[in-house]
């Protein structure tokens, strides 16, 4: 499991339990990881997990007088979808940003060109009227 995975498996484990009722406390989700080999979460990752959701804001510590510390999951928990996800999103996010940032480069190289193309013909065109103003000036006057 990757670290967002194993983040996600204590996060769901424990927002299940809380919403089935019932308080669930350090302990029980110790047990139940112990049970789970397949998480490769050890007691400091544990640990670590539960500070990272109680930093996070998504679940809350309630510490029992002379018993394990016992947690509830927030509103923002309620509705946090998990970590995987999240990174998922984000992921798609930077691809589309990128995607986004190609097509603008390829619009500006080719909006420049145009601009060129534009420039060079208003030039030639100018040239073009100039030459022909002379022309009509050197013709009328020459007759006189």
């Amino acid at each position: 499991m990757t670290p967002l995975e194993q983040i996600d498996f204590v996060f769901f484990y424990l927002k299940d339990k809380i919403q089935a009722g019932g308080s669930w406390g350090y302990y029980n989700i110790s047990n139940y990881i112990d049970k789970c080999p397949e998480t490769k979460i050890n007691k400091v990752m544990l640990t670590e997990i539960v500070q990272k959701l109680k930093d996070d804001g998504y679940i809350t510590e309630k510490q029992m007088p002379e018993a394990q510390p016992v947690y509830h999951v927030t509103f923002k928990g309620l509705i946090f979808e998990g970590y995987t996800k999240e990174y998922e999103t984000s992921m798609k996010e930077t691809v589309w940003l990128k995607n986004i940032q190609i097509q603008t480069l390829t619009t500006s190289r080719k909006l420049n060109i145009l601009t060129w193309i534009i420039a060079i013909g208003t030039g030639i065109a100018a040239i073009y009227y100039i030459l022909e103003i002379f022309s009509h000036w050197f013709c009328i006057h020459t007759k006189n």
